[in-house]
């Protein structure tokens, strides 16, 4: 089932089942289930206003195999902005929760960028290496990712820092604002470097601030990540995660809270 495939058949009025490719452990990939509410969110928001915020809740397992359904509902529309709700229910209990700004473009004199792209080094064949193996989650199967900054999940690396470069590995000709929230849950928390072994981990709360639009972004093209531990003490860490398209230009900010069991 491919991501696409999912996108284009959210709906508030139907039911959505989804199969185990897209699990890691337990639950589907978080980074999925957002851009599902995301999506959402988006076909109730008139077509001229942005999202500009995300804010997303992981409050229980969302099974595949087993269908759900979402809700909707704005919470407020005005002049400029709409901030609209959104959960997905799975067994008559809420999985997961999202709320979305979508704001109008205002004309305005002042443009600041700031933004200056993380010089982590390209994808090689000597420097990269591939997120793939028996150790990581089934969903990896539909993306290219590679990690070309930091140090690799659950080897014992104790390195603060996680990047590389994430695309899908079958996707429509354009980027979306769906398909950029999904890449960005791809990577596993950054204090999972420190862990000698892959333990079950969780994302309690993630919040996405998004930039530059993805419209002229090809569908397939890698993008830069790269995320920067804050904190990690009691089995809960947090980082915050920039994201930048091909040309530099910054995309989106992410900030999550984790939970590792180990």
């Amino acid at each position: 089932m491919l991501f696409d495939q999912i996108i284009n058949a959210v709906s508030a009025d139907k039911d959505i089942t989804i199969d185990g490719t897209w699990t890691q452990g337990r639950t589907l990939l978080g980074g999925l289930s957002a851009a599902i509410l995301y999506q959402l969110m988006r076909k109730q928001t008139a077509n001229e206003r942005q999202i500009k915020n995300l804010n997303v809740r992981f409050v229980r397992p969302l099974m595949a195999n087993e269908p759900f359904r979402l809700e909707c509902q704005a919470l407020a529309s005005g002049r400029t902005a709409t901030i609209q709700s959104a959960q997905i229910i799975q067994q008559d209990k809420i999985r997961v929760s999202a709320q979305a700004d979508f704001i109008s473009v205002i004309p305005s004199t002042v443009r600041v960028e700031e933004f200056t792209a993380p010089q982590i080094a390209a994808i090689t064949a000597s420097n990269s290496r591939a997120m793939q193996g028996q150790e990581v989650p089934a969903f990896i199967q539909h993306f290219n990712n590679y990690l070309t900054a930091g140090g690799l999940p659950f080897h014992g690396h104790n390195n603060p820092d996680q990047g590389g470069w994430m695309a899908f590995k079958q996707t429509s000709a354009k980027l979306s604002i769906a398909h950029l929230i999904c890449l960005i849950d791809t990577w596993a928390p950054a204090a999972s470097s420190y862990y000698q072994q892959a333990v079950p981990l969780s994302t309690i709360s993630w919040d996405l601030h998004f930039a530059n639009p993805v419209d002229d972004i090809a569908g397939d093209q890698h993008l830069g990540y790269l995320n920067k531990l804050n904190y990690a003490d009691s089995g809960v860490s947090s980082s915050n995660a920039v994201i930048w398209g091909p040309q530099g230009q910054l995309l989106a900010h992410s900030y999550q809270t984790n939970i590792i069991y180990g």
